[in-house]
């Protein structure tokens, strides 16, 4: 562990690993599940696809409370919200009295402790370590997340498989009352805050960050490759369960296991990229990373073999996290610090709107054409997010620019 990130920063990290661990267990829980009771893909969506609409409509509207108040607080009430949303699931199950109305009304009340959960975590990097340890930050988060995907993945799956649905809904329910205490124990910093930000009203915050988003050339040029690249990753969630259970017919153990070879690409990808840095562009590590995505997404949908979708997500979580922060790293340091949640929120944003749809037609699809076809088009959407990347001159020039010139491309000026 890098010590010099300091106590704030490895507390929040646990509070995060225990989520993740969490999380792991319950959303194979929720796929097998509904697979076990209704054997389609689109009953799937119909529980996936309600939260992330709420969370992708939220998402720019509530960005001002990470602009406005005590970040650590909005932690603390989204998890609060979550503890006990995911308590009663638990319970409900444990009766048998679970029924798919029931898990999609509280899926969405859970959503609502994320999406305030999310309005704090946004840019609460600047609040726990000083600005040139960020892009370390985001690095070491990223490889702990991918450790805590791998161990997740396999706790998950064998959680799922050994005990059921329930007690992988009480593991999260505990996990989350981890995180909670956890979060009580930092010592939140206030100097990243803009004291000002206050005089303006709610709706002109929403409408400034959007208008900044859209007319910087730089920001625009990551909304448009957010907005194509959404769409390629969100059918994903839907694809590999389906094809580990209803195509190959095996336990969700495997599920489990496909989320570990992703993190292993991940854990690779940050462990080489602070030497790829050293030897090549940012912006040559973006283009190449975004290839790499393209094709693991082709082979997966050309060879239509089990050992080739491992293969493929271990290629997948290699590229997201050299794009991922690089990316990340560069907008965190560089935008106005007074814009800085409501930014990355919008990203988001652009990232999540069209997930829903996208589960939607192609939950459906997979059960009308077939899922390895999916791939093939999925694998069309990501190439045209990397040409989005390669012809956009404000974004090829804010990745080789030196400090100063990145901070005034992002500038309001």
């Amino acid at each position: 562990m890098n010590s010099r990130l300091g106590r704030d920063f490895w507390i929040y990290r646990c509070g995060q690993i225990a989520t993740a661990l969490g999380y792991s267990a319950s959303s194979i829980a929720v796929i097998w599940w509904i697979l076990g009771e209704y054997q389609k893909m689109i009953y799937v969506s119909y529980v996936i696809v309600p939260p992330l609409i709420i969370s992708a409509l939220s998402q720019p509207l509530v960005a001002p409370l990470g602009d406005r108040f005590n970040k650590k607080r909005l932690l603390q009430y989204g998890l609060a919200i979550q503890f006990v949303s995911y308590l009663i699931v638990a319970v409900i199950f444990m009766v048998g009295e679970m029924n798919i109305a029931v898990l999609i009304a509280f899926e969405m009340l859970s959503t609502t402790g994320k999406i305030i959960f999310n309005s704090g975590s946004i840019g609460i990097l600047p609040h726990l370590v000083s600005e040139s340890k960020i892009p370390d930050g985001i690095n070491i988060t990223q490889r702990i997340n991918s450790v805590m995907s791998i161990l997740g993945g396999a706790l998950g799956g064998s959680m799922v498989t050994f005990l059921g649905v329930a007690n992988s809904f009480l593991f999260l329910s505990v996990c989350l009352l981890l995180a909670f205490l956890l979060c009580m124990m930092i010592n939140y910093s206030t100097q990243s805050e803009n004291s000002g930000v206050n005089v303006s009203t709610w709706m002109n915050d929403v409408k400034d960050g959007f208008k900044y988003t859209i007319q910087n050339p730089v920001v625009s040029g990551f909304f448009i490759y957010s907005l194509i690249i959404g769409i390629a990753f969100a059918p994903m969630t839907l694809a590999f369960p389906y094809i580990i259970k209803e195509i190959n017919g095996l336990p969700p153990l495997f599920v489990g296991f496909l989320t570990t070879s992703m993190g292993g690409g991940v854990i690779l990808g940050s462990l080489c990229l602070p030497y790829l840095k050293k030897i090549f562009d940012n912006k040559y590590i973006v283009y190449f990373s975004s290839t790499l995505f393209f094709l693991s997404l082709l082979m997966v949908g050309v060879y239509r073999h089990v050992m080739v979708l491992f293969i493929g997500q271990f290629i997948i979580g290699l590229s997201r996290n050299w794009i991922n922060v690089t990316v990340d790293s560069l907008l965190m340091v560089n935008l106005p610090k007074e814009l800085r949640t409501r930014v990355l929120s919008n990203l988001m944003f652009f990232a999540m709107i069209n997930m829903p749809l996208a589960m939607i037609i192609f939950g459906g699809l997979m059960d009308a054409l077939g899922v390895y076809n999916i791939f093939l088009v999925l694998s069309m959407l990501s190439f045209a997010g990397m040409l989005a990347i390669v012809s956009n001159k404000g974004v090829r020039g804010f990745l080789s620019a030196k400090p100063e010139e990145a901070m005034a491309m992002l500038s309001r000026d």
